[in-house]
């Protein structure tokens, strides 16, 4: 409490009567403007932070997406490589095995008919 000492101590001047706890109220209001300011500033950050995460969080997201499908469409290609491997090696090994097939085939033509020969032209000596 505040007291001017040239009145009695009974006697308190009441423009300067205020309790510890009451605070001025230009104060409050200045103190209650910073608190408002310092809200905002806090929310606003907390509001740039989430923005920021969640952007952070959506590119990581579309990365992954990103790998899985160029990781999904490497081995669709790998799987129709190998299977046209795969096709051109089955084919290329028909192509041997009807040549080896003609070519046993023509060396047993060319084999009967030379032992038809050979038969004909003993007969023909006997």
């Amino acid at each position: 409490m505040y007291k001017c000492f040239h009145y009695s101590e009974s006697e308190e001047r009441p423009e300067l009567q205020s309790s510890e706890s009451e605070e001025r109220p230009d104060l409050q209001s200045s103190e209650s403007e910073e608190d408002t300011d310092l809200q905002r500033v806090k929310r606003d950050q907390n509001f740039s932070l989430q923005r920021v995460k969640r952007d952070q969080n959506f590119s990581l997201q579309r990365v992954k997406r990103d790998q899985i499908f160029s990781l999904q469409r490497v081995k669709r290609d790998q799987i129709f490589s190998l299977q046209s491997v795969k096709r051109a090696q089955i084919f290329s090994l028909q192509r041997v095995k009807r040549a080896q097939i003609f070519s046993l085939q023509s060396v047993k033509r060319a084999q009967i008919f030379s032992l038809q020969r050979v038969k004909r032209t003993q007969i023909f000596r006997e």
